[in-house]
């Protein structure tokens, strides 16, 4: 049994190169990428739910909590969207002020 595991045929090892699918070197450049992926996704989903508040506040008939609802629903999705908007800034902000640093 010993001399089959020492016998053993052994595989011939080849270099497999696999190549970066992100296409980014870096966290920072990583981090952009996926910021314009979501910024791109954002819009069209912002306008969806836009579009759903101003649907809840017309269909709500007279009915103050469903108005209210739908302001909030349009206010927390801008809210959401601004944040969107200031992360890829205040990202950079904060890369510069970490590189010119004395």
């Amino acid at each position: 049994m010993l001399a089959l595991i020492a016998l053993a045929p052994t595989a011939r090892a080849d270099t497999i190169l696999f190549n970066n699918p992100l296409q980014v070197d870096n966290l920072m450049d990583l981090v952009n990428k996926v910021l314009d992926f979501l910024f791109t996704l954002s819009i069209p989903f912002l306008t969806a739910i836009v579009l759903y508040g101003a649907f809840t506040m017309i269909n709500s008939k007279g009915n103050a909590e469903e108005f209210k609802k739908g302001w909030y629903i349009i206010l927390y999705a801008a809210i959401g969207f601004l944040v969107l908007l200031l992360s890829k800034g205040l990202g950079s902000l904060v890369a510069d002020i970490l590189n010119n640093a004395p």
